[in-house]
């Protein structure tokens, strides 16, 4: 396949990238630790660790992703603030939430640095094929801090951050594929959440990535990227992304789970999201069976990218012995507006099968899917299996 498109400024070496981003988060981590160093009786900690890997197949292209996690966060016993830090594969990330300023009010601030392959552009997929000379390398450092508002079972939250992105060539991108222009992004967000859900550990312990949900939650945003820098880019096989300097952001959401009897609970999930001036790069993810993104059974990661949908997932639950439960899934997804695949289909499912089980501190998660979305080149099939710990 060949690229057409306006060739890209040589760039330094995302290692230097690197290293400038680690040196700034190391001096934040020195300043934070020792704060509670202290006071290091106070806090109450947890940590967790975590490491998962899915492989999917289609006659097109056979693949796979991993997953590794590494979590400490700790909760003061008389104020209640929250300090965390996170290692996810590519992803670092610090920091600290519900430090309190009123009775009503909390503030948090929080650091992310996400190196290589951020959005997963890497990858790039057309009807189910790999087309490596369309990926390239992402990475970005984002700031952002909050305030939220409580009031029962309601949270209102204004969200201000700011974000530096950075893309570089890997050794199969096309010489004349066009990367993204923007460096510099404005982000504020207003959300609204209703939390009424009951108490499971999967809300908290970072090592069980599929989460029990017992009552209901649902939540609403307004979002705004304000960039840098709208200039088109990408162009592959005719899809070229068209950014606008504002990209305006809305979306809904609505988790539930309802258990008839002590062995069976039905749960579902239910999301939309629509948005004006968006592009690949900050676009919903569509694909997979993993909590990453907008899950479709059976699909690659990320195989669709999407900035309208509506997506809807449902779930059967058994419990047949000592907290372990088994099950089954049904992913849909009707795709309004995909970016970079125009062969896709408007609506994907998938249908997969699964094991959430327990031992104490210890998960384990199995699951296979099937998706026949991709019809004109054959069914795509995946798999997950995850391992996790919590102390």
């Amino acid at each position: 396949m060949h690229a057409i498109g306006k060739r890209s400024e040589p760039v330094k070496p995302v290692t230097l990238y690197l290293v400038r981003t680690l040196a700034v988060l190391a001096l934040w981590l020195l300043t934070a630790s020792s704060a509670w160093a202290q006071n290091v009786d106070a806090w109450h900690r947890r940590q967790a660790f975590a490491t998962s890997f899915e492989a999917w197949a289609h006659p097109a292209n056979r693949a796979g992703h991993g997953v590794v996690l590494l979590t400490m966060d700790a909760q003061h016993g008389d104020s209640g603030t929250r300090v965390g830090l996170v290692w996810n594969t590519d992803t670092l990330r610090a920091w600290v939430d519900d430090v309190r300023l009123r009775p009503w009010l909390v503030f948090g601030a929080r650091g992310t640095a996400e190196f290589v392959f951020a959005g997963l552009m890497p990858d790039y997929y057309v009807n189910g094929r790999l087309e490596r000379e369309a990926g390239f390398a992402a990475s970005y450092v984002q700031l952002e801090s909050w305030l939220r508002a409580q009031h029962d079972r309601h949270f209102v939250e204004a969200n201000v951050g700011a974000r530096t992105w950075r893309f570089d060539r890997l050794p199969a991108t096309a010489a004349d594929l066009a990367l993204p222009g923007v460096r510099r992004v404005f982000e504020p967000r207003l959300r609204y959440t209703y939390w009424g859900v009951s108490q499971d550990i999967s809300l908290w312990e970072q090592s069980r990535l599929f989460r029990r949900v017992h009552g209901l939650a649902a939540g609403a945003e307004l979002a705004a990227d304000i960039r840098d820098n709208a200039d088109p880019w990408g162009r592959y096989e005719g899809v070229s992304q068209q950014p606008a300097r504002t990209i305006l952001r809305g979306s809904l959401w609505a988790e539930a789970g309802w258990a008839p009897t002590e062995r069976l609970r039905w749960q579902w999930a239910l999301a939309a999201r629509t948005a004006d001036g968006d592009d690949a790069l900050t676009a919903s993810r569509v694909g997979g069976l993993g909590p990453y993104v907008v899950p479709v059974a059976g699909l690659p990661w990320a195989a669709v990218i999407d900035d309208q949908y509506f997506s809807g997932r449902t779930s059967i639950h058994l419990d047949l012995v000592a907290q372990h439960e088994w099950g089954a899934a049904l992913d849909v997804v009707s795709a309004g507006k995909t970016l970079r695949d125009t062969s896709s289909q408007n609506v994907l499912w998938g249908g997969s099968l699964f094991a959430d089980l327990r031992w104490r501190q210890w998960q384990i998660d199995v699951r296979t899917g099937l998706s026949p979305s991709w019809v004109r080149t054959g069914v795509s099939a995946s798999a997950w299996l995850g391992f996790g710990y919590s102390w």
